[in-house]
């Protein structure tokens, strides 16, 4: 009673079809971030469309690669596709308390970074 069977069909003959009839992959992120920094989260501040809390982190630890354990520059206003930037913030990693503003940043290893994105 509390989870009743459904049936349900396909629309499409097969996978491939369905894969070559629809976009099934997508990014707003304007290129590949450099192998060594993963974007962590980017969640909207307090429901607001227009701002975004974005964390990044580099993922290597000191002396773990001769070449990926390098700090990274990432210049953050060409980080997304599509969407214009209006300012950017860094903040503490609660996003609580602001650091100051940011554009490109240089994130050492094993470094999480925090930044609240307004978009225009």
């Amino acid at each position: 009673m509390n989870f009743p069977i459904e049936v349900f069909h396909a629309t499409t003959p097969s996978p491939s079809s369905w894969i070559n009839s629809y976009s099934t992959s997508g990014s707003f992120l304007s290129g590949d971030l450099p192998v060594n920094i993963h974007l962590a989260s980017v969640n909207a501040l307090d429901g607001v469309a227009k701002t975004a809390i974005v964390r990044l982190t580099h993922i290597f630890a000191i002396r773990e690669d001769a070449k990926l354990s390098q700090p990274v520059s990432v210049t953050l206003s060409k980080l997304f596709n599509g969407v214009a930037v209006s300012a950017i913030e860094e903040t503490t990693l609660s996003a609580n308390n602001k650091i100051g503003t940011a554009d490109t940043i240089t994130i050492s290893p094993k470094e999480i970074r925090t930044f609240v994105f307004t978009f225009a």
